[in-house]
């Protein structure tokens, strides 16, 4: 089994895959395709990384293109200072390792 990160906040936003008149990521038949075919090859799983302030992409995505693919279920929304509202805002995974292990020196 593979798992697929899908950074919506960062890689995801290319000229091929465009913003809907609503502000939300809307992708190519092809890069769907492309995406499922892996998926189904190699028993992929999605984990979609977001802010939670981009939420209404991924519920967007999961409407769109994977609705009741099992495939399409962990969300990583959130990170040390703002993991609680990510929690409410759906989110299966969050990213913490300054909260435990403090702040990292750049």
């Amino acid at each position: 089994m593979i798992f697929i990160y899908l950074d919506i906040d960062g890689v995801l936003t290319t000229p091929r895959n465009k913003l809907t008149n609503r502000g939300l990521l809307e992708f190519t038949k092809e890069s769907v395709d492309a995406l499922k075919f892996i998926l189904t090859k190699y028993n992929g799983k999605i984990i979609v990384s977001s802010s939670w302030k981009e939420y209404k992409t991924v519920e967007y995505m999961k409407e769109n293109y994977f609705k009741d693919d099992a495939a399409f279920k962990e969300i990583s929304m959130g990170m040390s200072d703002d993991y609680p509202i990510a929690i409410e805002e759906g989110s299966t995974l969050i990213r913490i390792g300054s909260r435990i292990f403090g702040a990292r020196n750049y």
